[in-house]
């Protein structure tokens, strides 16, 4: 039996149709044992189901449901996680309880809202698989191998962020932390939760202060935290930045006080327990990426594809997820990088460039094949807020857009005659130009040096001198490259040095 059209479906529709073939390797159209893909099973009566409607990697009827008539309120997917054969998602909506909970798609890609979901409008960010107990933690819920869910009661009412393995007793709790800065440990059998600290107290706010923790991750016996912000009782007015901290179990450490968004490790059942951490967060001028490696912190800074959160909220989603082949994917202000599962202490590193894009997404994970990225929030105020998921082929990744990008090693901050630059990615754009400019009292020279080789040796590539309050620029040749690159600067004064890639 062949698969019906609705009749509005004209030209445009079948074209996409057509371009799914494309992005989704052609996921209907072949043997569904062969290429690991979603699977739509024959009914019984021996006819295959129609196939559900999709342009471009979207499907229209997986989207989740909204309220009508739809207010000028938030709705979005929060956290992605596959398991049990199925792909789950926790939804949040600010109107109404129809997109909220817990949802399941089955391998015949069919929605539906799992019985346990909880009408309270939570938002929460967590999602882990503990490989011991065979279960997967997503918001307030708990799943098992067969998909049946439980509900942490404990847990039910805090916005939950991020969920860890323990330090010290992995196999039979876990690390729970709210977006609030509450950290617990829930026992995995049980659901018993108790409370081992509050962040406010470990950073010493002041009363009324506040923060928001956007995740978590056990690696090299220690945890690590990601926070976004810290800002005092007015949270616009006295807005603050965040930290990057980490507890051994007894002592807590502030890693570097910067907005961190995401932090995540490729730890995998049967994996060395010492692989690389990755974490992302951001600053006026770029992008930070720290990564963890054989104990020790390494600081990097890579280039921004959008206007990033100073112009709404269009870029404040940052994540890094490891998906397939020991790869790790980090989506980050309108880019896609490959980390390649490896870190600086190795014989040689670097980060890739994939592609450039125009949508913050939440959430992505990969599930049979296929990547799939959780939609952006929306507001309703074009109409009804449903968010949906975008489904591609990961070999397709590269064709979202050409990397372009831009970015600052120093941003009117004060330098002096022994100021190196963090190192600032190269490799992977095409025309490359650096901007100068500094407010010093002398003539001062900026020396360019890269790492050509991906190893941490530095080379000097020139040297270029620019005068008080004057702006200068260099313009790379076409097709020069090199895996980093850094400044240094032999004048005190306010500095700035912007990396714009074409």
């Amino acid at each position: 039996m062949k698969a019906k059209l609705p009749r509005w479906v004209g030209l445009s529709g079948v074209l996409g149709l057509l371009r799914v073939g494309c992005a989704l390797g052609a996921t209907w159209l072949q043997d569904p044992q062969s290429t690991g893909r979603p699977e739509l099973t024959a009914s019984a009566g021996g006819s295959r189901p129609s196939l559900p409607l999709q342009v471009d990697g979207l499907f229209p009827e997986l989207a989740l449901p909204a309220v009508l008539p739809a207010p000028v309120a938030e709705q979005g997917i929060s956290a992605l996680v596959t398991w049990a054969d199925r792909l789950w998602a926790v939804g949040y909506s600010e109107s109404g309880p129809e997109g909220r909970g817990l949802f399941e798609i089955n391998p015949q890609l069919q929605l539906s809202k799992n019985p346990a979901s909880l009408p309270e409008p939570g938002r929460h960010g967590n999602r882990w698989v503990h490989p011991e107990s065979a279960q997967a933690f997503i918001g307030p819920y708990v799943i098992d191998a067969r998909g049946a869910v439980r509900v942490i009661d404990g847990l039910k009412d805090q916005p939950l962020a991020a969920t860890a393995r323990h330090l010290t007793q992995p196999s039979t709790w876990v690390y729970h932390l709210t977006a609030s800065g509450s950290l617990f440990e829930t026992h995995v059998g049980s659901l018993e939760t108790r409370k081992l600290a509050e962040l406010t107290d470990v950073l010493k706010l002041p009363p009324g202060a506040g923060l928001n923790v956007t995740a978590a991750c056990t690696a090299q016996k220690r945890l690590i935290v990601t926070v976004d912000s810290v800002h005092g009782k007015d949270q616009v007015a006295t807005r603050s930045t965040g930290r990057l901290l980490q507890w051994d179990g007894s002592a807590w450490s502030v890693v570097r006080e910067n907005a961190f968004l995401d932090v995540n490790a490729p730890v995998e059942p049967g994996t060395p327990s010492e692989v690389p951490l990755y974490a992302v967060g951001r600053d006026k001028a770029s992008t930070l990426l720290e990564v963890l490696d054989q104990g020790i912190w390494w600081r990097y800074r890579l280039p921004r594809g959008g206007t990033g959160p100073n112009r709404g909220t269009s870029f404040e989603s940052m994540t890094v997820r490891p998906i397939h082949q020991g790869q790790v994917l980090l989506d980050s202000a309108g880019l896609f990088f490959d980390l390649a599962g490896t870190g600086p202490a190795a014989e040689t590193w670097t980060v890739s460039p994939i592609a450039r894009h125009s949508r913050s997404r939440p959430d992505l994970t990969f599930w049979r094949g296929l990547l799939v990225l959780a939609g952006q929030p929306e507001d309703g105020a074009l109409g009804l807020s449903q968010p949906n998921f975008w489904w591609l082929n990961p070999e397709k990744l590269g064709l979202c857009g050409k990397p372009q990008g831009w970015g600052a090693v120093w941003w009117d901050d004060l330098v002096d005659e022994k100021s190196v630059s963090d190192p600032f990615l190269m490799t992977g754009f095409d025309q490359k130009v650096l901007h100068l400019t500094h407010d010093g009292k002398d003539v001062a020279s900026f020396t360019i040096e890269v790492d050509f080789l991906g190893t941490g040796t530095w080379k000097t590539y020139a040297s270029i001198q620019v005068f008080p309050g004057v702006y200068a620029h260099h313009e790379f040749p076409q097709g020069y490259s090199a895996h980093w690159v850094r400044l240094k600067c032999d004048t005190p004064g306010r500095a700035t040095a912007m990396f714009i890639y074409r």
